[in-house]
């Protein structure tokens, strides 16, 4: 029998373009860069930033990751720092 562990969680600090804050996002090692995104924009969206009608990207280490890498692969660790922006 096999035993399904639960995700592991992973706080990491999130700043949204265009917000003057950074929050702590509780993302899973499973979610991908879309996700995420998704996870950053609810918190900052349409309360601090101005919603566009644009996909989001996030950034780590100085690079913008794809949409389907998951954080476990994208290497980002408990309270490492992201960025969440607008794609150009």
């Amino acid at each position: 029998m096999t035993t399904k562990l639960p995700p592991t969680v992973v706080p990491v600090n999130a700043h949204m373009a265009g917000d003057m804050i950074t929050i702590l996002v509780l993302v899973e090692e499973g979610d991908t860069m879309e996700d995420v995104a998704r996870k950053v924009a609810y918190q900052t969206v349409g309360r601090r930033v101005r919603e566009q009608h644009r996909p989001l990207v996030v950034r780590h280490h100085g690079s913008d990751l794809p949409a389907d890498l998951t954080v476990l692969d994208a290497g980002i660790a408990p309270r490492c720092n992201i960025h969440v922006r607008y794609a150009d």
